[in-house]
């Protein structure tokens, strides 16, 4: 296979064939990747409007989250409190900025970057965020950030060499990066197989474990000094359409229609990981 790895140019071979897509290993450091040459206007294809209300890959209803997101920043800011200063924070994928407001709750400058046009303008006209719109490749800025906050954003990178160099020129001498991401090792994820919720192409283009993402920042610059398995609440309508998409089941995806939106339930699996990195 003539496709090198996009993050050591390393060998590669074909690990999963998922939805028309090749998902490929790296036989190097073991990254797992689709090939961004084969995709174009990534962004426009899959974060448009209806990935936030649309349900399959996306949302349901992205909105009815604001208190649940807004508090799951003010939780990570405090674990992150424990480690470092308040200071400025760039929070990167930020759609309507709940998260980053609860940064800024918890007494955070923030700056915050979408690529969504619509929830640049929600989260600046309710939320008084300052959020611009802009992809993090292409984000360009004098400033550097003491924190820049990655929630369940790095797996949807189309070009994760540039996001690495991005990282490395934004965050202060000392600053720290806080990802939240899904773990390909975990019980789960290999209990479900090509079923996982989180092979699914080409929404996801980047797949961890937390070895694999430890290693990645290593080499580009930064350490882990914490990190767990988390939870997070989520809708009951968003779980049942998500689970429809990942098995090609059309029934279920027109059951979630009909759930209520603020049903939430407690996703108690064991894939979903935060780490938080230190510059060295």
């Amino acid at each position: 296979m003539d496709t090198r790895c996009v993050l050591c140019e390393g060998a590669t071979r074909l690990q999963k064939h998922q939805r028309y897509f090749d998902i490929l290993s790296c036989l190097c450091c073991g990254h797992w990747f689709v090939d961004p040459a084969i995709l174009s206007n990534h962004l426009i294809d899959n974060y448009g409007d209806d990935y936030f209300s649309g349900g399959k890959d996306g949302y349901t209803d992205y909105l009815s989250y604001a208190d649940e997101l807004t508090n799951r920043g003010r939780q990570y800011a405090r674990r992150v409190s424990k480690h470092t200063d308040i200071g400025s924070l760039l929070d990167v994928g930020a759609a309507a900025g709940f998260i980053a407001k609860g940064f800024e709750l918890e007494g955070w400058d923030v700056t915050a970057i979408e690529p969504n046009r619509s929830m640049v303008e929600f989260g600046r006209k309710t939320y008084d965020i300052d959020i611009s719109q802009s992809d993090f490749e292409s984000y360009d800025s004098d400033k550097q950030y003491d924190l820049v906050s990655l929630i369940q954003v790095i797996a949807h990178m189309q070009d994760l060499p540039v996001a690495m160099e991005r990282l490395q020129q934004l965050t202060t001498p000392s600053g720290h990066v806080l990802i939240e991401t899904w773990n390909r090792d975990s019980v789960i994820a290999r209990l479900s197989g090509k079923r996982w919720h989180e092979l699914s192409p080409p929404s996801v283009l980047h797949w961890f474990s937390k070895n694999s993402l430890r290693k990645v920042m290593e080499y580009h610059g930064f350490e882990q000094i914490a990190g767990a398995t988390t939870t997070k609440w989520i809708s009951l309508q968003h779980a049942v359409s998500l689970l429809g998409h990942s098995q090609d089941n059309a029934t279920l995806e027109r059951i979630s229609r009909k759930l209520p939106a603020r049903l939430s339930i407690p996703y108690l699996g064991d894939d979903l990981f935060w780490a938080l990195f230190k510059k060295k």
